[in-house]
């Protein structure tokens, strides 16, 4: 069994087994189908000084917590729960999904991707929670049928993103 963990490491020291990956994750805001989603990528990367090999298993959860105010979030669910697995990995210079043989060298990474569409375990879509202002300086629609259509924006959401990742063969 892998486990992955990070820790400091001084030079020449080897690498203690139950701290093989250094991990670090990031997110990036899209529009994919007039839609908005946030992708959060962990990326997991090899401290070990040889190649491991061996068929794996990976599995880890993802929580994602909307930290506002309870008395501004009203009686929701302010979480998102979601499982990883193989089909998330986006990036891994050496793995095989058919016989899920992963090839890890020194140095190199695995990168898992999860799109979030912004809504809570109990199906509560944030979209319709936060609360909008116009930006008179952006019209997306003018003239016609009724007052112009101005685009809208919410205020910064505070949110807490965590994951515990396992690989295990």
């Amino acid at each position: 069994m892998w486990r992955i963990a990070a820790a400091a490491q001084r030079p020449g020291e080897s690498v203690h087994p139950a701290n093989l990956f250094a991990i670090s994750m990031a997110t990036e805001y899209n529009i994919v189908d007039n839609s908005g989603l946030l992708d959060i990528f962990i990326t997991l990367k090899s401290n070990y000084e040889e190649t491991l090999q061996d068929v794996a298993l990976l599995e880890g959860t993802l929580m994602i917590d909307w930290t506002i105010a309870p008395e501004e979030r009203g009686n929701i669910v302010s979480r998102r729960t979601a499982h990883f697995g193989p089909s998330q990995i986006v990036h891994a210079k050496k793995y095989d999904s058919f016989t899920r043989i992963l090839t890890i060298d020194p140095g190199d990474s695995i990168i898992l991707r999860y799109r979030w569409n912004f809504k809570m375990d109990d199906s509560t879509n944030l979209y319709k929670q936060f609360r909008y202002q116009s930006d008179m300086g952006c019209i997306l629609r003018a003239g016609g049928e009724g007052a112009p259509q101005y685009r809208r924006f919410s205020a910064n959401q505070p949110f807490l993103i965590s994951a515990q990742v396992k690989i295990s063969s």
